[in-house]
């Protein structure tokens, strides 16, 4: 995330929008959050949190109805009027990306606008992409199940696992 975020500075973005789905509780997502703070610490900025839109529902599974779908786009629509000082959009996943890049279609104002993410489909066909995170969720999956197989056979001594990632740019 931190990475992410400083392709951004890089590319000369300074006010930065910081868009997540309301499970901003989860490590993973709270990790993203943390190394979007971090490199706005490492360029001498601090991060405006009006700029961070983090109460999204239609992503999360519970929550995946035409109605939430419907609010997002209508919360997305309000917060970008509120905030034009904004030039690019962190998103936390690929879909909340999308719902920011429909929203932006939608006022006209796709072209003006940067949106980076995490992970993007497989399949290029009928899906937009932006600049992204791509983990390697293949090598991530075993090696969790190789540290779940270690737990349960008694070693309890288990040292962090970083997976290399490479940000893909699209232009």
């Amino acid at each position: 995330a931190k990475d992410l975020t400083n392709w951004l500075f890089h590319k000369g973005h300074k006010n930065i929008g910081f868009v997540s789905h309301c499970g901003v509780d989860t490590p993973t997502i709270m990790e993203r959050q943390v190394g979007f703070v971090d490199s706005h610490l490492e360029q001498g900025l601090t991060t405006n949190e009006s700029m961070w839109i983090t109460d999204l529902k239609s992503t999360l599974p519970l929550y995946r109805t035409e109605e939430s779908l419907r609010e997002d786009f209508e919360r997305l629509n309000v917060f970008i009027h509120n905030h034009p000082e904004i030039t690019a959009f962190f998103a936390v996943e690929y879909d909340i990306a999308k719902i920011i890049h429909y929203v932006l279609q939608q006022l006209g104002g796709e072209k003006q606008y940067t949106i980076v993410c995490f992970d993007s489909p497989d399949s290029m066909i009928d899906e937009y992409e932006f600049t992204h995170v791509c983990q390697d969720e293949l090598t991530i999956g075993e090696r969790s199940i190789s540290i779940l197989k270690s737990k349960f056979e008694g070693n309890h001594q288990i040292a962090p696992v970083l997976i290399p990632y490479k940000i893909i740019e699209v232009l």
